[in-house]
């Protein structure tokens, strides 16, 4: 149970982060999406950050799909949709926290 707590507190820094990081801004430009999508191409720096959080988030759903059905996971989509509304430095963790939950509860690991 020590790595499932370790992954919670990761999963709890990465919302701060998260919502740390963007909700002000946000507030600040008064939730205007147009302004938020146009900082994704401001320059070439700047589009390889994009794409690369791209390719690792689509990563990180392919792997959270197979590898929870392949333990015979339950209730996948909440770091699914954790990964999709907040990020990957939130819903990584929060898989992997779930995933020591379930090795412990299911394997008696």
């Amino acid at each position: 149970m020590f790595e499932q707590k370790i992954y919670l507190v990761l999963a709890f820094l990465g919302l701060l982060v998260s919502v740390g990081l963007v909700y002000p801004w946000l507030i600040h430009h008064h939730f205007d999406y147009h302004s938020f999508l146009e900082i994704f191409y401001a320059n070439d720096i700047v589009k390889i950050m994009v794409l690369t959080i791209l390719s690792v988030t689509v990563v990180l759903l392919v792997f959270i799909v197979i590898e929870g059905r392949h333990l015979g996971m339950s209730h996948l989509w909440i770091p699914i949709a954790a990964t999709l509304i907040l990020g990957v430095s939130f819903g990584f963790p929060l898989f992997l926290a779930m995933r020591e939950r379930f090795f412990h509860m299911e394997l008696g690991a």
